[in-house]
Order: structure tokens, then C-alpha cells, then sequence
């Protein structure tokens, strides 16, 4: 129905008394009501349904927001890890360049070593070579002493230095072991470490020329200071029995 067909002149209708255009206008007007009805329901409808939409949207939306969140803290947990392997990996290649670097110089310290080891065994075998003849010496010059003068010499090797002990008179049961002197050899130099019975003073002049009482008790010669030592024992230590 056109909206022309509801055109009347009032006056006409009141005065014929013709209200049948009354109950149309009525009939379209429930239509018209019913259709906005429609409207607004189904407005309702799918605003309801937006408004759902939204929120699981909105829902949707907080969720990746918290993915995001999470995946920009493992981002950057992994742009720190890699800057840590970075890290280690530049001191790695250093490292690297220093022990490159480092090996020329230390082939040269393991061949100057060798030449020391090599320099260090032929000096331990001279070494070896003249103790041996010094014991040589000492074991001849014990025969003579022990032969000549009374005297039993007693050698004692400490590492690196050689003891020496001289007894005098064993001979004589009584004082066999009442008169000796105590020596260290230590690089080529001999020295006094006890004379017993100690001496007197006095009686270092009797020994001057072999030994050095104000230096370490340093000796000169050791063949004539045991064979002054012995007079000396003999002169002023000895019983007369």
C-alpha cells in the first residue's frame, strides 16, 4: 500500500461519515509497528550478537597482547643469550690468537730447557766424576792418616755438601773417641763445624797459616791443619799418661 491511497480531505470523512479509511490508517499503522518491532529486535539481535563479539574479540585481544608480551621476553632473553655466546666466542678466537702467538715462544723455552737439561746431565756427570775421584783421594788419604798419624777419617755425603769427621789417637782404647774434629765440604770450600775438646784461644796461633777462626773457621789446608791439630791435641790436651 503507497502512501497516496491514505490521502483524504477530514472534512469529507467526518461528514460522510466514512471511516473506513480510519480502521486502514489503524491497520497500517499496527503493520508499520510491527515492522519496527522487527527492526528494533533484530537491531537488538545483532547488537547483542556484536556485543559478544567484542568481548570475545577484547578476550582474544588480551590473550595476544600476553603473547606478544611473552614472546618480547623470550626475544629478548634470546638477543641476551646470543650476546653472552657472542661474547665467549670473541675470548674464544682470542685466546686462540694468544696461544698462536704464545707457541713460537714457548717451542723456544722447551728447546732452551732441552739445552739446559742437556748442559744441566753432563754438569751432574762431571760432578759425579770428581767425587768419585775425591772419594778416591779421601780413601787414600784415610790409608796414609790411619797408617802414619792415627787418624780414622769418616766421610758422610748430605746432598750438597760432604761431612767429615777426623778422629785422632784410636790407637788408645782410653781416648779413642775423646779427640776429633768435625768438617764440612761445601763448593770447594772446607770449614771447621766442631773441634773437641774445644781450644782454647791461646792455642789458635798454633794452627795460623791453615785455618781462619774470624772467617767462618774457614781452612786453607786441610792436610796441614789436622796434622797441626793432632800436635796441638798432643801438646796441650792430652793426659801425660
Amino acid at each position: 500500500m503507497s502512501i497516496e491511497e491514505y490521502q483524504c480531505d477530514i472534512a469529507d470523512v467526518l461528514q460522510n461519515k466514512d471511516f473506513s479509511i480510519l480502521q486502514k490508517l489503524s491497520s497500517s499503522c499496527n503493520k508499520f509497528e510491527m515492522y519496527v518491532a522487527s527492526k528494533v529486535e533484530s537491531a537488538t539481535t545483532r547488537a547483542s550478537e556484536y556485543t559478544k563479539r567484542m568481548a570475545a574479540s577484547t578476550e582474544k585481544i588480551s590473550e595476544l597482547q600476553q603473547e606478544v608480551e611473552i614472546l618480547k621476553s623470550e626475544i629478548d632473553n634470546v638477543k641476551l643469550q646470543q650476546k653472552i655466546v657472542d661474547k665467549k666466542i670473541a675470548n674464544i678466537i682470542k685466546q686462540e690468537e694468544k696461544l698462536n702467538n704464545e707457541i713460537p715462544d714457548a717451542k723456544a723455552r722447551r728447546d732452551c730447557l732441552s739445552l739446559e737439561l742437556v748442559d744441566l746431565k753432563q754438569e751432574i756427570q762431571d760432578r759425579r766424576e770428581k767425587k768419585l775421584k775425591n772419594w778416591n783421594a779421601i780413601k787414600r788419604a784415610t790409608a796414609i792418616y790411619k797408617s802414619n798419624l792415627n787418624f780414622v777419617i769418616n766421610v758422610e755425603e748430605n746432598g750438597d755438601f760432604d761431612a767429615v769427621k777426623v778422629l785422632f789417637f784410636r790407637n788408645y782404647e782410653s781416648i779413642k773417641d775423646k779427640y776429633y774434629v768435625q768438617l764440612i765440604n761445601k763448593d770447594k770450600l772446607w770449614k771447621v763445624k766442631e773441634i773437641h775438646p774445644k781450644l782454647r784461644e791461646e792455642h789458635w796461633i798454633d794452627l795460623k797459616g791453615t785455618v781462619d777462626f774470624t772467617n767462618q773457621s774457614q781452612i786453607s789446608n786441610v792436610t796441614a791443619f789436622l796434622c797441626l791439630l793432632r800436635v796441638v791435641f798432643l801438646k796441650y790436651y792430652m793426659d801425660s799418661s
